[in-house]
Formats: C-alpha cells, structure tokens, sequence
C-alpha cells in the first residue's frame, strides 16, 4: 500500500522543467549520481566540491537533472550529528585499587566480591598499603551503554597540575587482563588558563571490567566521579574539517585574523592549527554572512601542548550553524611567540543530504554554479520529501552513488557579472527626478501660503 501512495505521490508531481529552462551546459560543473533503479526516491551527501563551487549561499544555483536533461525535484536538509545523537551520561560504578608495599607497579592488591550477576559489591585491600592515592580504578562496565562510549572522569584538582598518560586493560573474569589502549589526562594552568581534559572514548567494548592506570607513575588523583556518554550511531555523518590560511591584521589598537571562505559552507564549527607545539591562542570568534553582517561566537581557547611525547589539543569551539563568507578572530592572549601570522583555522561544518526523486532513467546529474543566479534565485524545484522518508516510509529512502565530476558550461559560469552601468545611470535619474519634483511641490505650497 505504502508504495502504491508513493507511486501516486510521484506521478502527481508537477513538472519541474515547466516551471524553469535550464540545462545542464548552464552550470559549471556537476557530478554523476548512480542509483540501482529500484527505488523512487535516493539520497546522497554533497561532495565538497559543491559548496566551494556555488555561487549563491543557499545552493541555488544547483540542480539535479536525468539522462535525458530533464529536471527531477530536490531537496536538501541537514542529518542528525555526533552532538545530536550522543545518549545520556550514566554513572559507572568504580572502586580505587591500591598497591601494597613492595610490590611492583601493576601488582595490586585486592580481594574482589562479585554479586549474582557479576556486579561489584565490594573491594577489600589486603596488606600494608604504601600510597594514600589509588594506583588504579576498577570499572564495571556493565551500565556504560551501546559503544562506542566516551569515559568522562571527574577529579580533586591538586597542586600544579597533571599531564598524565594512563593505560587501560580490559577483563570479563577480573583475573586476566589484556591492554586495550592509551590516553592523557589533564589539569594544567597554562599562562593563566585552566586546561582540563577528562574524556577517553572507547571505540568498542572487549570486556565487562575496565581498569585504569597511569602508565608511568603508581599513583593517580582522587576520581570522585566517573560517567558514560554513548555516542551515536555508526551511519552518521561525520562532520567535515577544511583548514584555512588566516592573514594577520591590525586596526584601532587591535590585532586579528582573518580568513576568507567561499561559497555557502555552512560552518559550525573552529580549531586552529598550531606551526609549534607549547602554543596557545584565546580570542573572540566572530564571523560575517554573505550581507557582510558580522555575528559574535564567543570566546575561545586554542592550544597545542606536548610533553615527553603526549600531546594535548584543545577540543573545538562548537557554534552556531551559518553560511560564513569570512571569519575573525581578535586576539585577547597571545602564547605563539613569533609564530602568530602561520596559524591556520580548521573550519568544521556538517555536509547537507542531497534528496532526489528518480524520475526519468539514470544516470542523474547534479549540476552546480552559475554566477547569474546569484540574485534573486532560490531553490524553487524543491519539494517536501523529508516527512515521506520518515517513521515508517524509511524503507522508502535508497542511497544513490557519487561518482566522476564533470564539466558541464565550464568555470566562466562561476564569473559574477558586473552590474550594468545603464542601470545605475536610470536609479540616478529617478532619483534626480524626485528630488525634483518634492523641491517643485515645495516651492508651490511656500507660493500659495505667502499668497
């Protein structure tokens, strides 16, 4: 029943080359869709090339044609991201392990009971214990939730500070333990900015326990809480990084860079790209939409340490979505030395999902830039295709294939057109005329008054 409604659904939709004469010779480039034949309506993500090949900050000047040059309706729309789909955090139980004296840096001494159903009930220390801060954690897993997960640790700020490199070995009996992977810890004030790293993504489960300990040192600090974020599904989109030069600049006492971006990327996302490591950069973010309207991001702190061979990277400043035509940064600390004006901006941003309805035979082709459009263009073929691919109707939606870019009109369609100067010449006498004429009639009523 549900594809008999989408046939009629299908059939039912007006013709889009009724309504506009393109073809594909009138934008620059395009890509070949491929599809299996077996569906009615297809969906691909949009290859970069898209956005820095576009003229229009919309993707106007994109459409999506089949073998036989006619126009087939579009949508675009935005998937769900990593932020979007991360589940709740949920609290793991855990429990600090000791080392007793004498013992080397992996021995731990301990007694472990376990319930019915393989939970921790209790951790008894055996023996003279040599250090008052834990050696390791122990981890029960059993509530973390669908992997991959990200560990977030929460712990008792001490002294100066750590840079720690931990180790984490998994088991499902707490008898044998095998490694599974590295990670740093952090809690540094570096030049006036506290620096706190506490997250460790775990990328699939291989045992019911986890345990923790540094990889260099017996001691570790005081944890006082440890939580389980799942992240999202495995068919996500992931989000895209491009790096930008940045140019330095100075104005009124101030110092910034600056990088420009083409076409209609739509950014959310910034980390910036040290030339050096020890480097660290606090600045306010700004950016400007193609109306030249400059919007605040908030400020940011971007920072590259390396110690004894670990590395700490700043996690990225995460903003509000927009079609940037430039970005800003005005610097509030600098910590680059002389190295200042080779720092690049990492811009990330989530690509659009392409929808198309496959009427017509295959191959399709999604055709791209023409600077003509640029004014006064929107996308007008498109249709609502996001509720029909939803719930129920998913079985509906069929992946299509991105394969060779091609020439179509070629780059001189991506030359914005300059502005006729016969058309500035007629605002200019329009205006002279009414300019002219409110002088008139006001000369007539200053007539009629003196009278």
């Amino acid at each position: 029943m549900k594809y008999l409604l989408l046939s009629l659904f299908v059939i039912l939709l007006p013709p889009v080359a009724a309504a506009e004469e393109f073809t594909t010779s009138d934008f620059a480039y395009g890509y070949i869709l491929e599809t299996d034949n077996q569906g009615a309506i297809y969906s691909v993500t949009l290859p970069h090339e898209v956005y820095s090949g576009t003229v229009t900050e919309n993707l106007a000047d994109m459409r999506i044609f089949n073998s036989e040059g006619q126009l087939v309706p579009h949508e675009l729309r935005y998937p769900k991201t990593h932020d979007d789909m991360l589940g709740p955090s949920v609290p793991l139980l855990f429990f600090p392990l000791y080392t007793q004296d004498g013992q080397g840096d992996g021995e731990l001494s301990m007694r472990i009971e376990t319930g019915s159903g393989g939970e921790i009930v209790n951790i008894h220390r055996s023996g003279v214990v040599a250090e008052d801060k834990p050696s390791a954690y122990l981890i029960d897993m059993e509530e973390a939730g669908p992997y991959p997960v990200t560990l977030n640790l929460k712990w008792t700020s001490e002294g100066p500070g750590i840079l720690l490199p931990v180790v984490l070995e998994s088991s499902d009996d707490l008898v044998s333990w095998r490694k599974t992977q590295t990670a740093t810890l952090a809690d540094l004030i570096f030049m006036n900015n506290r620096l706190r790293h506490g997250d460790i993504e775990l990328q699939r489960k291989s045992g019911r326990y986890v345990r923790l300990k540094g990889e260099y040192t017996t001691t570790l600090p005081e944890v006082h809480g440890i939580e389980s974020i799942s992240s999202p599904e495995p068919n996500k989109i992931e989000r895209r990084w491009i790096t930008l030069p940045l140019s330095l600049h100075q104005e009124e006492n101030k110092t910034y860079l600056q990088a420009e971006i083409t076409g209609g990327l739509p950014m959310d996302g910034l980390t910036l790209e040290f030339n050096q490591p020890n480097s660290l950069l606090k600045a306010r973010v700004m950016s400007m939409d193609h109306q030249e309207r400059w919007s605040y991001h908030g400020e940011g702190l971007f920072y590259l340490l390396k110690d004894n061979g670990n590395q700490l990277l700043n996690e990225p400043l995460f903003m509000r979505r927009q079609n940037a035509s430039a970005l800003r940064l005005e610097i509030i600390e600098d910590g680059t030395g002389s190295a200042l004006d080779s720092t690049y901006a990492q811009i990330g941003y989530v690509p659009q999902e392409l929808l198309f309805i496959a009427r017509g035979e295959g191959p399709f082709t999604l055709a791209y830039g023409n600077a003509a459009m640029l004014h006064g263009t929107s996308r007008s073929n498109n249709i609502s295709l996001g509720e029909l691919t939803e719930n129920s109707q998913q079985g509906f939606l069929r992946k299509a294939v991105v394969k060779d870019k091609v020439v179509l009109g070629g780059e001189e369609l991506l030359a914005v057109p300059k502005p006729k100067p016969w058309k500035k010449l007629i605002l200019w006498f329009i205006l002279v005329v009414g300019v002219a004429t409110l002088a008139y009639m006001a000369w007539s009523l200053t007539r009629k008054m003196n009278r």
